[in-house]
């Protein structure tokens, strides 16, 4: 049985999936961390860039199992795309856009 570890970094989780924001389009990163980083740290560091920035309405949840970085941004909210992507393009060895 595959077992995954999801960290969740500063937003709520209901069954391994980030839910807030259900009534409004929300856009879904999946960003594939490079081996010499944890998805764990990685995750923290981006809340505190957001948070910096004042773009509270972000999901952000770790994967560490698969080193991987879930994110979920309003599609209506172009700073806190461009401002996670902007972020995460030196960690990142791929992404997946939903």
């Amino acid at each position: 049985m595959l077992s995954i570890n999801l960290q969740e970094v500063g937003k709520t989780v209901y069954d391994g999936l980030l839910i807030k924001g259900r009534d409004k389009l929300m856009r879904n990163y999946r960003f594939l961390i490079n081996e010499q980083f944890q998805a764990n740290s990685i995750a923290q560091d981006l809340r505190v860039q957001l948070d910096v920035n004042r773009y509270s309405d972000v999901n952000i949840l770790s994967v560490d199992n698969r080193n991987e970085v879930l994110v979920q941004v309003f599609e209506s909210s172009g700073g806190a795309e461009e401002t996670v992507e902007t972020f995460m393009q030196d960690y990142q060895k791929g992404i997946i856009i939903e």
